[in-house]
């Protein structure tokens, strides 16, 4: 017995060793199939469905340049660029399952639009959490299950609202986060109230001005040969994230540039696609209402004496 015990105590500690060997390799395997916050741009698996005007529900590896799809203003809306497409790299997504609908699958940096209106990062999203649907501001779909799936293709399509409906009517940003949980810019330990959303919407704007005066341009883009990402993208992305790994002074200058470019930039877009029906509300309606708003203050003005 004493031998017996002896040799247990001393085949213990290999036991433990084996143990923590497998626990180690396990953690290696897990890491190697989880995706990783940051290390791609943000995007849809293959087997995501969008709904193209005249064709409804259509998979978004058939969707093409110059389509219209649903956004979450209930409109369609002219894909006018592919932040990220490629058919044929393996990659994995967080798969979200619903109550109502199929499950999402995107990559965690991509951002999903909660019930509240702000969009977030998918690696933000829990269980029990609601996501907006495009049929009514009071639906909602409740997240029932987040787990893991790997697939080839990845698909990221811009329209100008930076929104898109998916599958059975959840509403997705076209944009991503650049933080694992929130939809803020965040430097260092603090969130600004700057969402990524916006950011990136305004970023877009001199993008989506040249798409909308020279659709011959934008039509023949191309995209990095190895990720997938496309030109437009992939500079700004790559700086961005070099950038956010600087000290924070730095980061609040360029971020007080960025934001005047951008914002000059986004107006600049408002003005530039205005129609001659807006024109005509601004030069008609305004001074009309003036007019009435006068006439009002002209009658009191008469009461009281």
């Amino acid at each position: 017995c004493l031998i017996n015990s002896a040799e247990e105590l001393a085949r213990l500690p290999i036991q433990q060793q084996q143990q923590q060997q497998q626990q180690q390799q396990h953690q290696e395997e897990e890491q190697q199939r989880s995706p990783v916050f940051g290390e791609e741009e943000g995007c849809f698996s293959a087997a995501t469905l969008v709904h193209v005007e005249t064709q409804g529900p259509t998979p978004i590896k058939e969707l093409q340049l110059g389509d219209k799809v649903l956004s979450a203003n209930n409109r369609y809306e002219t894909v006018y660029s592919f932040g990220h497409r490629h058919t044929s790299t393996l990659a994995t997504f967080l798969k979200i399952s619903t109550n109502g609908a199929t499950p999402l699958e995107v990559t965690p940096e991509h951002m999903i639009v909660l019930h509240d209106g702000r969009a977030i990062p998918a690696s933000g999203l829990r269980v029990g959490d609601l996501l907006q649907k495009a049929d009514s501001l009071a639906s909602a779909v409740e997240i029932t299950g987040i787990s893991r799936i790997t697939r080839r293709g990845v698909f990221a399509p811009f329209t100008r609202s930076g929104t898109i409906v998916v599958n059975e009517g959840i509403v997705a940003s076209t944009f991503v986060a650049f933080h694992e949980t929130s939809g803020n810019l965040v430097i260092g330990q603090t969130a600004l109230p700057l969402s990524y959303q916006w950011l990136s919407w305004a970023f877009e704007a001199p993008h989506r001005i040249t798409c909308h005066y020279f659709w011959s341009f934008c039509e023949s883009e191309s995209y990095d040969k190895e990720s997938g990402i496309s030109q437009w993208v992939y500079r700004p992305w790559k700086a961005l994230h070099v950038l956010l790994e600087r000290n924070e002074v730095l980061q609040y200058c360029a971020l007080v540039l960025l934001f005047v470019l951008v914002s000059l930039a986004a107006g600049l877009e408002q003005v530039l696609t205005l129609n001659f029906f807006g024109i005509g509300v601004i030069v008609v309606v305004l001074p009309f209402v003036h007019f009435v708003w006068y006439i009002i203050g002209a009658n009191k003005e008469r009461k009281w004496r």
